[in-house]
């Protein structure tokens, strides 16, 4: 999925702030975990789902070339 802007829709920049102190932005990237395992296998990686998704999406992958 793109943006408007070519970017993948799960590009961000996150900035954290904590009493009134604001680090700097850094990058950030969300893939949900059908599009992870399609670019890692057409990479020829191998993807492991190690804990599926939860409710809001969250999982933990595995990758081995």
């Amino acid at each position: 999925l793109e943006r408007a802007d070519g970017r993948y829709v799960g590009e961000l920049h996150f900035q954290i702030e904590y009493e009134g102190r604001k680090g700097e932005p850094f990058p950030q990237l969300y893939v949900d975990a059908n599009t992870l395992i399609r670019y890692a296998r057409e990479e020829d990686w191998r993807c492991e789902i190690v804990l599926d998704p939860d409710e809001y999406g969250h999982y933990l992958a595995r990758l081995t070339p």
